[in-house]
């Protein structure tokens, strides 16, 4: 069904696992970003949590998808979560500060209960 995610559903979270290691602004981004949407579509009150585990390096537009699905699902009523960031990917968030934008956990488990 979809090429660059895998999604679960794990009680009200929709779990989406990017497969991509390397996300950059190019069409697989745009791609990416139509897949993820699919996955929540218009459901108000929407929870999504976006393990970044398989994700090596990624572009500031891919930041600033993430930073409008965050407003977009916060504005429904709904939450985004991440987890399983990579040291350098941790890293990135640390740096642009957007580590206090987003919850960041180590993995699923630990983030599933705090939806």
């Amino acid at each position: 069904m979809f090429r660059h995610i895998e999604s679960t559903r794990r009680g009200t979270v929709d779990v989406v696992k990017i497969l991509e290691p390397r996300l950059i602004d190019d069409p697989r981004l745009d791609e990416l970003r139509a897949e993820i949407r699919q996955v929540f579509g218009d459901r108000r009150g929407a929870h999504l949590l976006l393990d970044l585990g398989s994700v090596e390096f990624l572009s500031s537009a891919v930041l600033e998808m993430l930073s409008s699905f965050y407003r977009l699902l916060h504005a429904a009523g709904g939450q985004l979560r991440l987890c399983r960031l990579t040291p350098e990917i941790a890293d990135v968030f640390r740096t642009t500060k957007l580590d206090r934008l987003f919850p960041i956990h180590a993995d699923v488990d630990e983030a599933l209960p705090l939806f």
